[in-house]
């Protein structure tokens, strides 16, 4: 509607000449809807346009095309992000029942039987493990726990002897206290 009024101003009296050049400006394109009216199909045309507007007729369509796009794309999901991958599980030592070997000490109570106890149980004759000092019991522990893990849970030698020197396995029934 505004390009088709005239925005110059006139010598005399403009504001009289902008307000009859809006009147004709809309005068002039109404006049072809008027000739429009009497065609034989602009009723026909014009109802099923109100029709179709009134039913919500491109609402419905834009819904349609949305719910389209989502059972296309549905299957596909996206790749997760690095925070948002799944990750495995930690699981402390205490809630797996494996006992951290480091904690392990000669001046705590029972920790010497314990080794021992855990060393008779794993086939270590008794004579050996009575004059090993702690380091010399938690050694043959590690390696006996690394040999345990490849073949028991099928770890790789490099992993099994990894994790084998940070914690085992209790076999016996002797129970660790660590604090």
């Amino acid at each position: 509607m505004r390009s088709a009024t005239p925005l110059g101003k006139t010598e005399k009296d403009w504001n009289n000449n902008k307000i009859k050049a809006l009147i004709e400006s809309a005068k002039s394109r109404t006049i072809p809807h008027y000739e429009w009216r009497r065609e034989d199909g602009y009723n026909e045309q014009y109802a099923k346009t109100l029709a179709h507007l009134t039913t919500g007729h491109f609402k419905s369509v834009r819904i349609k095309d949305k719910k389209d796009l989502v059972d296309d794309l549905g299957g596909k999901c996206r790749q997760p992000n690095v925070i948002q991958q799944t990750r495995q599980q930690h699981q402390t030592p205490t809630v797996s029942g494996l006992i951290p070997i480091g904690k392990l000490f000669q001046t705590k109570e029972g920790h010497m039987e314990g080794l021992e106890a855990e060393l008779l149980h794993r086939g270590v004759p008794i004579e050996d493990i009575r004059k090993w000092k702690i380091a010399a019991r938690k050694d043959k522990l590690k390696r006996l726990e690394g040999e345990r893990l490849m073949k028991e849970e099928g770890l790789d030698f490099k992993r099994a002897i990894d994790k084998g020197k940070k914690y085992f396995k209790a076999l016996s029934n002797y129970n660790f206290n660590i604090d």
